[in-house]
């Protein structure tokens, strides 16, 4: 019986190390190493689904502790960041579209929470950024962090479930308080704006409005969709998508370069 799990344990080792191009998947791949590795081997298993869930915090956590993986901006301007992660997640114009299509949609108010926040997590990759969903630690952060291309960081929590016509409640601005002191504490030297997304930018008379906060109201929202339509498109045509440079200008183009992306998609939070 051990014999059969250590063959398949070896088997599935192949497939993971078979998969190069896509984290999220082979994350999954390595959790079923562990699944079989725990048989024969649970010291081992509890370290390959530390791997694992170290490359995708959706996956279960291993029994001993998981410490948290600070996150690193781009080495690259954000054009060439964009290229890159573009071209390593779609091999043409057409499944780029489909691609962003797909994050449209998961980008509704609703409630399918977890999707929308999977979906801002992933919005920073498409422009440029690097994005991670915190929240899923042991000790919780915020439910999407992006470090930008220009080292500063947006610490966002997602409300994509409140409803219209209701301010924002003292216990969701708690929230984004709470989450930039959890900000403060893993990155003492750095500066991050909080953001939340929320139907209305006002909040209750009895909350407290982090400083510098801003919101991404659902006017803002759509906005924001609607410039990724446009960017989708421009770089579609012609393959843009693989010259940074047009990349860049696209970015630029549309107000999702880091300069103009708070200002354009965001207002600021009031009573």
């Amino acid at each position: 019986m051990r014999g059969d799990y250590v063959a398949a344990a070896r088997e599935q080792q192949s497939v993971v190390n078979g998969i190069t191009d896509d984290q999220a998947t082979q994350a999954l791949q390595r959790q079923r190493l562990a699944t079989y590795t725990n048989f024969f081997d649970p010291s081992q298993a509890q370290q390959i689904q530390k791997a694992a869930n170290r490359a995708n915090m959706q996956l279960l956590r291993p029994l001993v502790g998981v410490q948290y993986e600070k996150l690193n901006a781009a080495s690259r301007p954000q054009g060439e960041q964009a290229s890159s992660w573009l071209q390593a997640r779609y091999a043409s114009g057409n499944e780029l579209l489909l691609g962003f299509n797909a994050l449209a949609q998961d980008l509704d108010w609703g409630p399918r929470t977890d999707q929308f926040e999977q979906a801002v997590r992933d919005l920073a990759d498409h422009i440029g950024h690097v994005g991670q969903r915190p929240e899923q630690l042991p000790k919780p952060g915020p439910d999407s962090l992006w470090a930008l291309s220009d080292g500063s960081f947006y610490v966002i929590e997602a409300k994509s479930d409140a409803d219209a016509g209701h301010p924002v409640y003292k216990r969701w601005a708690g929230q984004l308080s709470q989450a930039m002191d959890w900000f403060r504490e893993q990155y003492p030297n750095s500066t991050a704006e909080p953001v939340l997304i929320h139907p209305e930018e006002r909040f209750d008379s009895r909350a407290a409005i982090p400083p510098g906060c801003r919101v991404i109201t659902t006017e803002r929202l759509a906005r924001l969709k609607e410039a990724l339509a446009s960017f989708a498109t421009g770089l579609a045509s012609n393959d843009a998508f693989r010259d940074p440079a047009r990349v860049t200008s696209l970015l630029n183009d549309h107000g999702l370069n880091a300069a103009a992306f708070i200002g354009r998609f965001s207002v600021e939070g009031r009573y």
